[in-house]
Parts: structure tokens; C-alpha cells; sequence
């Protein structure tokens, strides 16, 4: 019987840890994407992001 109860309960912390690594890697990608556009932001609303794109263009 405790055999049994050992075994499910290392299935559920098997299954966490497998949630908690899928919710990474879900979860990653969309961060990095929101910090790259706020990266990108902050250098268009800086002065000198603003200064170099307008002698770019």
C-alpha cells in the first residue's frame, strides 16, 4: 500500500516538474519578445535613438 502512494506521489511531482518546464517554455519566447519591444521603445524614445534614426532616414 505505501508502495502505491510513493509511486503517485512521485508521478505528481513528475508531472509538476513537466508542467513547470512546459510553462518555461511557453513563457520564454513571450518575454523575451516583450523585453526586445521594450528594449526597442526605450531606444526610440531616447534622445540619441531618436537623433540617429532621423539622420538615417
Amino acid at each position: 500500500m505505501m508502495m502505491g502512494w510513493a509511486l503517485s506521489i512521485l508521478a505528481l511531482l513528475y508531472l509538476r516538474h513537466l508542467l513547470g518546464v512546459l510553462l518555461l517554455v511557453l513563457c520564454s519566447p513571450a518575454v523575451s519578445l516583450l523585453v526586445h519591444y521594450y528594449e526597442v521603445n526605450q531606444f526610440k524614445n531616447s534622445s540619441w535613438g531618436k537623433n540617429g534614426l532621423k539622420t538615417l532616414i
